[in-house]
């Protein structure tokens, strides 16, 4: 699958040459609606990690069921 970043860019060049400033401008919105919407998702399922070591956010990969070493509740 492409990644968003080319797809992005080449989405904006296409409205670009258009010539239709409006279009730019439909493709800026969408682009703040998409945003306005990750930051809300944030808000509802973001994790509190401001000043924690990664491991008390998350389980380190190299944790297995027979050598957890007091890492939290897992």
């Amino acid at each position: 699958m492409p990644d968003a970043r080319i797809l992005s860019s080449r989405w904006f060049g296409l409205l670009i040459q258009s010539g239709e400033a409006i279009n730019v401008f439909f493709g800026y919105l969408l682009g703040a609606v998409v945003m306005a919407a990750a930051g809300g998702i944030e808000m509802v399922y973001g994790v509190d990690a401001e000043r924690q070591s990664l491991e008390k956010v998350a389980r380190p990969v190299s944790v297995t069921e027979f050598s957890d070493e007091g890492y939290g509740d897992w």
